[in-house]
């Protein structure tokens, strides 16, 4: 199996409608920090946790624009298509 490491540079894109998340949970608050057009360093500041990445990259829920193995990552890069912040929802 191959190893991904995230760079702490790519931005993050948001997959799940909403929040997938245990309402409740301490995840569903950390997975509530995600921005679509964030970078990963931005999240993590923010009190995400590096290990919510790699688990909400494995569960579609989020990609990072330097993903290899994701058709949507791919795209983005070579489109050079702007991510737009998404609403806040508040």
């Amino acid at each position: 199996m191959m190893q991904y490491r995230v760079s702490y540079d790519a931005v993050i894109i948001k997959l799940a409608p909403g929040n997938p998340r245990r309402p409740g949970s301490k995840a569903h608050g950390r997975f509530g920090l995600y921005r679509t057009g964030m970078t990963v360093r931005e999240y993590l500041e923010a009190g995400g946790l590096i290990g919510d990445i790699y688990c909400d990259i494995a569960r579609c829920h989020i990609v990072t624009s330097d993903f290899p193995y994701n058709d949507v990552a791919r795209r983005v890069r070579e489109s050079g298509m702007q991510l737009l912040a998404e609403d806040s929802g508040a």
